[in-house]
């Protein structure tokens, strides 16, 4: 089957309550991961060579949401730990 020739990939995701500085927060998360590859179009997404961090604001709900997905599930939950701490949760 052509699934089992795809590279298997992990998530961790946390869901929490939008603080009053959000934005302060992710750019804290911006300089912490400058020299990594990011995209901050719609919250910040940084990329790693064996995974990745999203951290988002819903535009409906006063809630972020933090996923994290790398290769191995210890890894997908040590990133999105260290994203959580980055961000001051």
């Amino acid at each position: 089957a052509i699934d089992s020739r795809l590279p298997m990939y992990y998530f961790a995701k946390k869901t929490l309550a939008k603080p009053s500085d959000w934005k302060r927060r992710l750019e804290r998360m911006k300089r912490q991961y400058i020299k990594e590859h990011y995209d901050d179009r719609d919250g910040l997404k940084v990329g790693f060579p064996d995974g990745w961090i999203l951290a988002r604001g819903s535009n409906t709900e006063e809630i972020v949401r933090i996923t994290a997905e790398a290769k191995t599930p210890a890894r997908a939950k040590a990133l999105l730990a260290e994203a959580l701490k980055v961000l001051g949760f």
